[in-house]
């Protein structure tokens, strides 16, 4: 029992630790919710918005804000949003 405490605070530690090293490094993942594919892109802090995913291409864009004339026509086109975490591939989601 005492085993599995220590392992399961090792595998939090590490997991916060990975989170920070991604935010500190200017770092995410983003999720298709639809594939299942998780991808790591480049975010800066201070950026705020969403990630949207072009079905066709494949693209991924990012920085677009909630309610905005763009978010309006990315789904018009098709593209989907993309759920975001900072922990990556050991993220639950």
């Amino acid at each position: 029992m005492v085993m599995q405490m220590l392992n399961e605070e090792q595998e939090f530690n590490s997991r916060t630790a990975g989170a920070w090293t991604n935010a500190l490094s200017d770092q995410t993942y983003v999720k298709d919710p639809e594939t299942g594919e998780i991808f790591q892109v480049h975010k800066r802090v201070w950026e705020t918005g969403e990630f949207w995913r072009d079905p066709v291409w494949g693209d991924i864009l990012g920085g677009v804000e909630r309610g905005s004339e763009l978010e309006r026509l990315l789904r018009e086109e098709g593209w989907r949003p993309l759920q975001q975490s900072l922990k990556g591939f050991l993220e639950q989601w």
